[in-house]
């Protein structure tokens, strides 16, 4: 896909409603473009149990 150049959409924001309306815009549309941030990195993050 040639990103340089045009779209007939263009969705910002590639969240729950973002991605949703980008989906049902390339149902009737010939190109559709999203941006936004990537996913955030999952981190490995470990609780320690607090006693109570």
């Amino acid at each position: 896909m040639n990103l340089s150049g045009r779209f007939d959409y263009l969705v910002i924001g590639k969240g729950l409603i973002g991605s949703a309306a980008a989906r049902h815009l390339s149902a009737r549309a010939s190109s559709v473009a999203i941006i936004g941030p990537d996913e955030p990195v999952k981190r490995d993050i470990s609780y320690q149990e607090i006693a109570l």
